[in-house]
């Protein structure tokens, strides 16, 4: 048996690493500016996309228009939960309980609504209405207790 085994075995540190300081193999690129992150990633043909979630954490979605999004050049597309009756829109790690975007009603806070997908941050900008915290479609929504939302949205949340 090996010496780091049996220190192992016997719960002492294996070659004195515990307790040591160890550099990590990105440490010098990111203290540098010369690390590349997974945002930092450009490729052919990519898409950048937005997600409107809702702002209630329980209500019926009567109706989303998304015109306006749709209208801009370079919009790819726009997901709603109307565009899912063709496919099995569920998932869920245990259960297949949970759609891709809300169909008929959101469950909870921050539920996806609708995705926005464009050629460039530019152009999903302009769909979101020219800046981050615009109301790119008109969402009306019924909340459980009557009340009624009239273009209610949350901010984007970036993908």
């Amino acid at each position: 048996m090996s010496p780091d085994a049996v220190a192992t075995a016997t719960g002492q540190c294996p070659s004195g690493i515990v307790g040591r300081a160890v550099e990590r193999a990105d440490g010098r690129s990111k203290l540098a500016g010369k690390a590349e992150f997974t945002a930092d990633i450009r490729v052919p043909g990519m898409l950048y996309g937005a997600v409107l979630r809702s702002p209630v954490a329980h209500a019926r979605v009567l109706a989303i228009d998304t015109s306006a999004a749709e209208n801009v050049d370079g919009v790819a597309a726009v997901l709603t939960g109307a565009d899912l009756s063709d496919l099995d829109p569920y998932y869920g790690h245990a259960l297949r309980d949970r759609p891709i975007v809300a169909i008929d009603r959101v469950r909870f806070v921050g539920e996806p609504v609708a995705v926005i997908a464009a050629t460039t941050a530019r152009d999903l900008l302009m769909a979101w209405g020219g800046c981050p915290n615009a109301r790119p479609t008109s969402v009306t929504a019924m909340q459980s207790n009557g009340g009624t939302l009239s273009g209610r949205s949350a901010p984007p949340r970036w993908l």
